[in-house]
Formats: C-alpha cells, sequence, structure tokens
C-alpha cells in the first residue's frame, strides 16, 4: 500500500481511517493542507492526488459524515521508495499550517495534527518511522524536557525512600536523629540517659552488695557455734565455773577465739571498706545508692543509709562491740587464768559470762540488720534490672524499626527503582526524535 510523492518530493502520509486519529482526513482538508504549500496549489482534491501519484478509494463512511459530500479517502502510512526532495520543514509556516487547518468543528485535533505533520514523509520510511514522525507534537524543546524532568523527580523520591529504609535497615531503627522524629527522639534520647544511670545504679547496687555481704560473712563468723566465736566464748566461760578445773588451760582458748574474732573484723575489707573495725577515717554513715528516678526534669536518687557504729566491733576509741569496756574488762580482754574457786572469782566469771552474752545480741542484732540491707539491696538489683528491660522496650517500641515491613518495603522500592531509571532513559531518548527533522 505504498504511494510516491513522484514529482514534488514528498510523500502525504494521512492516518488510515478508523486508525485511532479520528477517522482520517477529507477530501476538503486535504485540499486546505495544499494550498498552504505553494508548490501543491491543485484546482481540486482528485487533481492533487492524480499530481502526486495518489490513488483514492472511496469507501463507505462507518458513521454519517457531518458533511454527505464529503468524501473520506484512506490513503496509506508508508513511503516506499521514490526520490525525493528535502522537505520543506518551517516552524513557523509548520505552525501556521495547523492552525490553518480549519476550525475544530469540522475536524477533530488528531486529523488536524496528523495532516500538518503529513508534508515531513520521506520515500522510504517505514512504518514505525512515520508512528515516530507523527508521535512529534507541536512545540517539542530541545532544551525542556518535560517527560524527562518528571521521571527525574519521581526517580529523586524513590531513591530518596529507598535511602531512608536502607538506613532504618542499617541502623535498625526507624528514629535514629532528630530529623526522623523530633519528639520521639527527644523522649528516647531522655529515657535512655535515665537507662544509663539505672545502669549506674545497678552497678553501684553490685557493689553494696558485695560489701554488706562481706561484713555480714564477717558478722556471722564472730558469733560463730560451738567450734569459735562468741558462742564458743561463752560456753568455755560456763565451763569456768566447774570447781576444781584447770582455768589457765580454758583462757589459751579464750585466747585464740579473741584473736580469732579481732583477726576476723581486721579482715572483713571490700574495696578498702571495713565497718567491723572503724579507724579515726572511718565514716559515721555510709550511702548505699540503690534506685533513680525522674519526675519531669528533677533527678531523684534513693540511698540506704548505714549506721556505722551499729556494726563496729573494734573502734580506735574502744567503744565497739567486742573492745568496749564493761567492769573490769571488754569481751577482747577477758582473762580468767588468775582466777580461783572463791565466791569473788565466780562472780566476776558470772559478769564475763553476762558481757558475752550481750555481744553475742549486739552482734547477732547487727549481721541481722545487714542481712536486711543485703536482701533489700538483692531485691532493688532485680528491679532495676527489669525497669532497665522495660524502658528498653518502650525506646523500643517508639524508634525500633519494623524489619519484616522493612524488608518488603525495601523489595518494592528497588523494583521502583529500576523502573524509575528505565523511565528517564525512554524519556531522555524522546528529545533524540528531534534529530528526526533535520535528517534527509
Amino acid at each position: 500500500m505504498g504511494a510516491r510523492c513522484g514529482d514534488i518530493g514528498s510523500e502525504l502520509p494521512l492516518p488510515l481511517a478508523g486508525e485511532g486519529w479520528g477517522g482520517g482526513v477529507s477530501a476538503s482538508g486535504l485540499l486546505r493542507i495544499a494550498e498552504d504549500i505553494p508548490a501543491w496549489r491543485e484546482p481540486s482534491p482528485a487533481a492533487l492526488c492524480e499530481r502526486v501519484g495518489l490513488s483514492r478509494k472511496r469507501e463507505r463512511p462507518s458513521k454519517p459524515a457531518d458533511n454527505p459530500r464529503e468524501i473520506h479517502m484512506r490513503l496509506p502510512c508508508v513511503a516506499t521508495g521514490a526520490q525525493s526532495h528535502k522537505p520543506r520543514t518551517s516552524f513557523d509556516l509548520y505552525h501556521r499550517r495547523y492552525d490553518r487547518l480549519g476550525p475544530p468543528s469540522e475536524f477533530s485535533r488528531a486529523q488536524r495534527h496528523d495532516a500538518a505533520l503529513s508534508y515531513r514523509c520521506k520515500p522510504g520510511m517505514s512504518q514505525t518511522q512515520f508512528n515516530l514522525q507523527r508521535d512529534i507534537k507541536m512545540g517539542s524543546s530541545l532544551l525542556t524536557n518535560s517527560a524527562a524532568m518528571t521521571a527525574l523527580q519521581t526517580l529523586r523520591n524513590v531513591s530518596a525512600s529507598l535511602q531512608t529504609t536502607e538506613n532504618r535497615i542499617s541502623t535498625g531503627q526507624r528514629v535514629s536523629t532528630a530529623s526522623d522524629n523530633a519528639a520521639y527522639w527527644s523522649i528516647a534520647t531522655s529515657m535512655r540517659a535515665d537507662n544509663a544511670a539505672l545502669s549506674a545504679v545497678s552497678d553501684s547496687l553490685g557493689l553494696s552488695a558485695a560489701t554488706v555481704d562481706t561484713e555480714y560473712t564477717a558478722l556471722t563468723a564472730v558469733v560463730g557455734d560451738k567450734t569459735g566465736g562468741l558462742t564458743k566464748l561463752q560456753a568455755l566461760l560456763v565451763e569456768a565455773k566447774t570447781a576444781g578445773i584447770d582455768r589457765t588451760k580454758i583462757q589459751a582458748d579464750i585466747t585464740q577465739i579473741q584473736q580469732q574474732m579481732k583477726g576476723t573484723a581486721n579482715a572483713a575489707t571490700f574495696n578498702g571498706v571495713n565497718w567491723l573495725s572503724a579507724t579515726a577515717t572511718t565514716p559515721a554513715t555510709f550511702n548505699l545508692v540503690s534506685s533513680f528516678s525522674r519526675v519531669g526534669g528533677t533527678p531523684t536518687i534513693g540511698s540506704i543509709t548505714l549506721t556505722i557504729a551499729n556494726y563496729s566491733l573494734y573502734t580506735s576509741t574502744q567503744t565497739g562491740i567486742l573492745d568496749t569496756v564493761s567492769g573490769t574488762a571488754s569481751v577482747d580482754t577477758i582473762d580468767i587464768s588468775l582466777l580461783t574457786d572463791s565466791a569473788a572469782d565466780q562472780t566476776t566469771i558470772d559478769g564475763f559470762i553476762a558481757q558475752v552474752t550481750a555481744a553475742i545480741n549486739s552482734v547477732a542484732s547487727a549481721a541481722a540488720d545487714l542481712g536486711a540491707v543485703k536482701n533489700r539491696i538483692s531485691t532493688n538489683t532485680d528491679f532495676v534490672k527489669t525497669l532497665m528491660d522495660s524502658v528498653d522496650r518502650g525506646v523500643g517500641q517508639l524508634v525500633d524499626a519494623d524489619m519484616n515491613a522493612e524488608s518488603t518495603r525495601l523489595q518494592a522500592l528497588q523494583t521502583q527503582q529500576q523502573l524509575g531509571v528505565q523511565a528517564l532513559s525512554i524519556a531522555n531518548q524522546n528529545s533524540q526524535s528531534i534529530l528526526s527533522l533535520f535528517r534527509n
């Protein structure tokens, strides 16, 4: 179905009737095109078609025409190898031809556009080349590519979303900076600071627990049992009440117990702290950090306060539980080696027994107090750890990323990015079609 342009050197490829461009161009429309090209002025459409070597084929219209006398012409869309001069391509005339094709009421916009483009058909042009020529819209710009701009903007948006998703996947957080969500970031930062303080409290509780445990263990050893400590000392003094007993040998055991208790008190040291054997530099009270809380902007640090005098067995001023002098001696200085079975000496032994019994009660009370403190520290330690876990969960709900959702989003964005690159590539190729206007 090719058609040649003959002497004129240019074909008039118009769209086939019913091919999506409004049903073709009428003979009168073709005449208007010809009238706008000086070299093609003909008295009638029939003479024009005869001049350019086209065969006109009458067809019954698919629907009634506005003008019953209008003859629809099916003209070929592909040129077939005739010799051609360079097409007359003047954009000024091109615009004027488009405007002078007739009122919109007589011809559709697609018909007017195809008719205006028809003079650029060249001999030997394929259907694809013709379609490319036909798709070059009026007003195509070499400097402004709207399609490329749109594709580029879309690609930028997709790339930004992809970068955000990759950042969330790499950090595991959907709010890692203040720019992501200022409110959540501020809350999370404050709670992390609180958690750091709670971590310090937990460490302090661990140190306090170790100190208390050391002192508690020493007090328990001082109380002793039937093999040592104050309990054994009390038993020896009761034994010393027996008439005729060798109190010198009993004193040897008592002395060993006294030295053992003093050694235990001196050894009850942890991190340089010793509450049982106090010196002049030992503080009167000792604070153990037990909790941390923040209400509004005011932090509160809880502590357990211990009075060292309640636990001191020996002091530099001899006011401890075991070195305080009562009567003629203290528990640390009891000596029965010179006592006899006399009534006075028996009374002295009774006084020693009462003194040791009082010491046992005092040391046992101090140990019980430290045991309660130890239990409180243990409870606080568990609570602080649980609280830290709770804060971590709360912060995680605010700022952590849902990795399942981010993985799905990553796949979708990667696909969109690939499509965006392809769309931008296609849009950039549109400007290449302008070159076809200047080719021979």
